[in-house]
C-alpha cells in the first residue's frame, strides 16, 4: 500500500548540542522511507543549527520552527495548526521532552500519531503506535496505553537511511591485517568524548594505524581537537557534516562510536565495535549488543580506561575470525528494512480506520 501522493508527514523532533542529533537522524530516516512510498515530509523543528537544517532540505524536505517552547501545550497545537494546515494524517513525534499531554493534544485533535520512544519514560502512551527499537524493549512495559495503541518493538524496525539500501547484498571483506578504524561519537559530542578516544589511541603499540574521525554538524570542540591531531602519531583524517556513512563504514575494519543509533547502522554494515555510553539511554544498547557478541561496552564515557580500549581495539585489530563473527552476528540482527516496515505499519492503521 502505497502513502497518498503528496500526504504529507510531520516530523516534531528536536537536536541541540545538549541532547545531540539522534532523534533527528532516525526522523530522517523514516521520512526518507515515507518518501520512498510516495509521500511528503516536514520538519518541525527547534533546531537551529545550519548545517541539520541544511541535511534536511537536502533530502527534499520542509522545515518549519516552533514558537511555542518545545514539548509545551503551546507546542502540541502549533504542530496541529500545521497538520491541519497541509491535510496531513499522522504526526512522528520523537524526543524526551514530548509527555504524555503532548500525545493526548495530538490525538485529541484527530491526527494519527507515532512516538518514537527508548527508555519508557511518559506516564501514559496515547499513540496509535508507539516504536521502540532496542533489545530491551517488551510489551509489558508498556502496560499504561490505551487499547488501541500499537507496538513496534525491536531491531527489525531499526531506522535506516536511504544510503544504506544499496549495501544489503555487500560482504565485508575481513582484512586479516587490519589497521582501518573509525570514531564516531555522531551529533554534538557536547562532552567531548572524541577527544579522550584519540588521546587513548595515542597508546596502541600498532603501526600504521589509519583514524577517521568523523563529527557531527553539531560538535563544538573542533578547534581543540585540532589541537590534539597535531600531536598524534598516528594518520589520521577529520570529516564532519558526513552526507553519506556507507563508504567510511565499509573502509573501516573497527569502530569506537557512541550507543546510539549509529550502533544499529554499523550492525547492518558488520563493522564491529567498541562503545562508550554518552547518555543513560544508550546503556541498554551498549550492554545487550555486548550481551550478544556484536559490539564491545566499554561503559560510561567519562569512566573508560585507556588501558581497556587500548586492550580491545589490538585484540580485534589481531582477530579476523573475531572480526568476522562480531559482524555477521550484527547483520543477523539489523537487516536494513526497518523504515518500510514502520510505514507499512501506519498504513495499515490509517487503512483500518
Amino acid at each position: 500500500m502505497a502513502v497518498g501522493r503528496g500526504s504529507y508527514l510531520i516530523m516534531r523532533s528536536d537536536g541541540d548540542i545538549q541532547m545531540g542529533t539522534c532523534h533527528l537522524m532516525r526522523c530522517l530516516a523514516l521520512g526518507q522511507a515515507w518518501q520512498d512510498a510516495g509521500g511528503q515530509v516536514i520538519f518541525m523543528t527547534a533546531v537551529r543549527n545550519s548545517a541539520l537544517k541544511a541535511r534536511l532540505e537536502a533530502e527534499g524536505m520542509r522545515v518549519a520552527q516552533p514558537v511555542a517552547n518545545p514539548g509545551s501545550d503551546g507546542d502540541a497545537l502549533q504542530t496541529v495548526q500545521l497538520g491541519r494546515r497541509l491535510g496531513s494524517s499522522w504526526v512522528v513525534v520523537d524526543g524526551y521532552h514530548f509527555n504524555s499531554r503532548y500525545q493526548a493534544l495530538i490525538k485529541e485533535a484527530g491526527l494519527k500519531l507515532l512516538y518514537i520512544d527508548d527508555d519508557v519514560h511518559v506516564e501514559h502512551y496515547y499513540a496509535d503506535l508507539v516504536l521502540n527499537v532496542n533489545l530491551h524493549a517488551r510489551p509489558e512495559l508498556y502496560a499504561r496505553r490505551e487499547s488501541y495503541t500499537l507496538l513496534l518493538l525491536g531491531s527489525q524496525y531499526a531506522l535506516l537511511r536511504r544510503e544504506f539500501e544499496p549495501w544489503r547484498q555487500w560482504q565485508r571483506e575481513i582484512n586479516p591485517n587490519a589497521r582501518r578504524i573509525l570514531v564516531t561519537m555522531w551529533g554534538a559530542d557536547h562532552d567531548n568524548a572524541t577527544a579522550r578516544v584519540l588521546q587513548a589511541l595515542e597508546g596502541v603499540g600498532l603501526s600504521g594505524l589509519e583514524i577517521t574521525v568523523i563529527l557531527g554538524g553539531a560538535y563544538p570542540h573542533r578547534r581543540q581537537l585540532e589541537k590534539i591531531l597535531r600531536k598524534c602519531r598516528h594518520s589520521v583524517n577529520l570529516e564532519q557534516n558526513v552526507m553519506q556513512m556507507t563508504e567510511i563504514m565499509a573502509w573501516a575494519d573497527l569502530a569506537i562510536s557512541a550507543g546510539g543509533g549509529t550502533c544499529w547502522e554499523m550492525a547492518f554494515m558488520r563493522l564491529p565495535n567498541l562503545i562508550l555510553v554518552l547518555a543513560e539511554n544508550q546503556r541498554p544498547i551498549a550492554e545487550h549488543l555486548d550481551n550478544r557478541g556484536i559490539a564491545v561496552n566499554l561503559g560510561w564515557h567519562r569512566d573508560f580506561l585507556s588501558q581497556e580500549l587500548q586492550k580491545w581495539v589490538i585484540r580485534l585489530l589481531n582477530s579476523p575470525r573475531e572480526r568476522a563473527a562480531r559482524g555477521n552476528r550484527g547483520r543477523e540482527l539489523v537487516g536494513g528494512k526497518g523504515g518500510s516496515r514502520v510505514v507499512a505499519a501506519m498504513l495499515e492503521v490509517q487503512r483500518n480506520d
